[in-house]
């Protein structure tokens, strides 16, 4: 995602500009695709229609959906993460927060924050139980990835690194190179990590086996999220 006024899909999908600062993106089951920032919410289907959601949020960041197309988004200005049902009824999920940011949901639809403040990373699970992974050393997270396998990945902003959380609750720092203020952190379906290297202007793509390129995409300017094509 470009950070002023443009939103650009990896790989290969792409939107009109949408004039307004976009922080975060997500895909609805259907495809569509969620636009959270500057305190406006739009729902974009593929075909680039764009709809204006009715929701009174004003400093947004994270944003996701869950597998009964719940949608959950982050507002800094209240230190909260609201919940939006597919037939539009809306519930504060999570209080209390410091600075969240980016959000992520799992298949048993474990809801987790990267609550920046605090420089930790919550979960929310399904019956609004509230934890704090065991991971140590974080600074400035800001967003959360999942691999296939179940594994997490944090943008360890702040360090200029991304760190791995395995299933088995091992921790581990990813060998990377060249990292500046990562943000954004998404699979695509080859199972490459793609992570917005805010502070180089880049994407940076790390393979299953540890390689690291940077994706062929020019003018972006300090992007914070990344968005997968649904081919991958």
């Amino acid at each position: 995602m470009i950070h002023k006024n443009k939103l650009q899909l990896i790989t290969c999908l792409a939107l009109a500009a949408l004039a307004l600062f976009i922080p975060a993106v997500a895909f609805a089951a259907t495809g569509d695709i969620y636009v959270s920032g500057g305190g406006q919410q739009f729902q974009v289907s593929l075909n680039g229609t764009k709809i204006s959601l009715p929701i009174s949020l004003f400093n947004t960041s994270g944003i996701t959906t869950d597998v009964k197309g719940n949608l959950y988004i982050a507002d800094t200005s209240t230190n909260t993460v609201t919940k939006i049902d597919p037939n539009g009824v809306q519930t504060t999920v999570a209080t209390g927060l410091n600075n969240p940011q980016g959000l992520l949901t799992d298949p048993s639809g474990n809801l987790y924050i990267a609550n920046a403040g605090t420089n930790s990373i919550l979960k929310i699970a399904t019956d609004g139980t509230k934890t704090t992974l065991p991971i140590s050393g974080l600074n400035d997270p800001t967003d959360i990835a999942r691999d296939i396998l179940g594994n997490l990945f944090i943008s360890n902003t702040g360090a200029n690194a991304i760190v791995k959380l395995g299933t088995d609750g091992t921790q581990a720092t990813l060998n990377t190179t060249g990292l500046n203020a990562p943000m954004g952190l998404a699979f695509d379906a080859a199972g490459n990590l793609l992570v917005a290297n805010s502070g180089a202007d880049a994407i940076v793509k790390i393979a299953p086996d540890g390689t690291q390129t940077t994706v062929n995409a020019t003018g972006l300017d300090d992007p914070t999220d990344v968005l997968p094509a649904l081919s991958g």
